[in-house]
């Protein structure tokens, strides 16, 4: 009874960390809404609009860098320092190559609106506040795999802090484009997909940044090479991950 206590603790420990992370995630989104809804009606039912595109597109990419997850957890199991970090390096790779036809997805956001019935006016707003956000679409699968590697290894607190502070980011960045000011015009719908966009690569550079910085990579990591560009290494990863992707996708 006592060591299930014990084990009961460490999942929560773990867990809460998790559950906040992917709360931070969804609320760069919601905050957009939020501080649009100042502007106007048209403007939140655009970023709404174009936020509900966005993010089911970007939960398929991300299901797919997700591949990691069984795998990381396995190298940690096994005290496999070399293999976690060329899953890192593979997870990363897997990230910019998905993030291609994310990217490309997003470019169709206007039409996909129209296809489903919006009106032009309100589909062509959601295109431009998604145009602007395509930099953060690599910027966000990079970290998921980054995510991904701490976690496996039971590392959980980096990403959550990491997360909070890019939401604090978000919302003084979204203050000033979305409303301008320090020179710059007021951008509306755009301003706020810019500061996203822009919270997302932060993101990715201070979860970086923390794990050089603390040492997180120690003992699990290995220097690049062309085994991260291994295909069937990357494969795999990716076929544990499409089906998640999907199931999420759908769901979303």
């Amino acid at each position: 009874m006592r060591e299930a206590l014990v084990e009961l603790r460490r999942l929560v420990a773990l867990s809460i960390p998790i559950a906040v992370t992917q709360l931070g995630n969804v609320m760069l989104g919601v905050v957009d809404v939020l501080m649009l809804g100042r502007v106007g009606r048209e403007e939140l039912d655009a970023a709404a609009l174009g936020n509900l595109w966005l993010t089911a597109t970007l939960v398929l990419g991300t299901g797919v860098v997700l591949g990691l997850d069984p795998l990381v957890a396995q190298a940690h199991g096994a005290g496999d320092g070399r293999r976690l970090g060329m899953l890192l390096q593979r997870g990363v790779v897997v990230a910019l190559l998905v993030s291609a036809p994310v990217m490309l997805l997003w470019t169709l956001t206007g039409p996909v609106l129209e296809l489903f019935g919006q009106a032009p006016h309100l589909a062509a707003e959601a295109q431009r506040y998604a145009l602007v956000q395509l930099p953060g679409a690599a910027a966000i699968l990079v970290y998921a795999a980054m995510r991904a590697y701490l976690q496996g290894r039971g590392i959980a607190g980096p990403a959550m802090r990491v997360v909070l502070l890019a939401n604090l980011v978000n919302i003084a960045a979204d203050s000033w484009l979305i409303f301008g000011g320090l020179g710059v015009p007021a951008l509306g719908v755009a301003g706020a997909g810019l500061a996203t966009g822009l919270v997302r690569v932060f993101m990715v550079a201070a979860l970086a940044w923390v794990i050089v910085r603390r040492g997180l990579h120690v003992g699990a990591w290995v220097p690049w090479s062309r085994a991260a560009l291994d295909r069937r290494e990357l494969a795999k990863i990716a076929s544990l991950g499409f089906g998640g992707g999907m199931k999420s996708g759908v769901e979303g």
